[in-house]
């Protein structure tokens, strides 16, 4: 693909995803449920292929905002939060396991998408 994308002029950015939070995630399912709350439904699909493999992969909750209710995460489960659920969920206090919120992208990848971003602002102005 990247020699299309040369040929054509056009950007290449190959999305790298971190491995650690999820290896942690994979690690958990083994001793029980861990939920996650997500808001697009095509990130809870993607984490269900994820984890699909993994051993205790039926331990898996993903709960989507707006669609699930997320009174039914029990008090001490672990629970992952995307960054816009943590937004959008308006109290999380009887949660008592809601792990830290990590970046997904690696930081190359993070650093590739803010220099598009920058150099099509630039050039955007620029015209």
């Amino acid at each position: 693909m990247q020699p299309i994308a040369i040929q054509l002029g056009k950007p290449w950015i190959v999305a790298e995803l971190r491995t650690d939070g999820f290896a942690e995630a994979a690690r958990r399912l083994a001793d029980g449920p861990v939920y996650y709350v997500v808001v697009d439904p095509r990130f809870a699909e993607k984490l269900a292929r994820i984890f699909a493999s993994a051993p205790g992969a039926a331990n898996l909750r993903v709960l989507v905002h707006g669609r699930d209710d997320p009174d039914q995460i029990p008090e001490a489960a672990p629970v992952y939060l995307t960054r816009l659920a943590r937004e959008r969920l308006p109290d999380r206090s009887r949660l008592k396991q809601i792990m830290p919120q990590a970046r997904v992208f690696t930081p190359d990848t993070a650093r590739q998408i803010f220099t598009f971003i920058l150099r099509a602002n630039l050039a955007a102005l620029a015209e």
